[in-house]
């Protein structure tokens, strides 16, 4: 995801605009608050879980609530 944030936006600055290149920096940066919930939950967990892949749900959901409320809070700000 870091990796290829520049070039997409380059992308999307040349055929869409400015504007609609700095919604989707925000946009990223808003899910970056998902990604950190995702690796504390597996950071906090993946050594003393008995199942690996409920800890991957539990990280996914985590992901998921995070970036919808960081959306549903801060989306609109562009």
């Amino acid at each position: 995801f870091p990796s290829i944030l520049p070039a997409s936006l380059t992308f999307v600055k040349q055929h869409k605009g400015r504007a609609q290149a700095a919604e989707e920096a925000w946009g990223a940066c808003l899910g970056s608050f998902g990604l950190i919930a995702f690796a504390a939950v597996i950071w906090a967990a993946a050594e003393s879980a008995e199942h690996p892949a409920a800890v991957l749900v539990a990280a996914v959901v985590a992901w998921l609530v995070v970036s919808g409320l960081m959306w549903r809070v801060c989306g609109d700000r562009v």
